[in-house]
C-alpha cells in the first residue's frame, strides 16, 4: 500500500511541477477586455464633459441675457 501511495505521490508531483501551458491566452483577452473597458469609459466621459460644457454654455448665455436686461433697466435711471 505504501508503494502504491509513493507511486501516486511521485506522479501528482511530477504532474504538477511539468505544467508547461502557456497563460499568454488568458492574459491577451483579459488585455482586450480591459482596452475595451477603457474605450467604453472614455467615451462615456467625453460625452459628460460634452453634455456639462453644452449645459455651462447654455447658463452663460441666460446670464449674459439676464445682465443685458438689467443693463437695459438701468439705463434709463442714469
Amino acid at each position: 500500500m505504501k508503494k502504491v501511495f509513493a507511486i501516486i505521490a511521485i506522479a501528482g508531483i511530477m504532474t504538477a511541477c511539468n505544467n508547461e501551458k502557456k497563460t499568454d491566452e488568458p492574459k491577451e483577452k483579459m488585455e482586450e477586455k480591459m482596452d475595451g473597458m477603457k474605450d467604453k469609459m472614455e467615451e462615456k466621459m467625453d460625452n459628460k464633459m460634452d453634455k456639462m460644457e453644452e449645459k455651462m454654455d447654455n447658463k452663460m448665455d441666460e446670464m449674459k441675457d439676464t445682465m443685458n436686461k438689467k443693463m437695459e433697466e438701468a439705463k434709463p435711471k442714469m
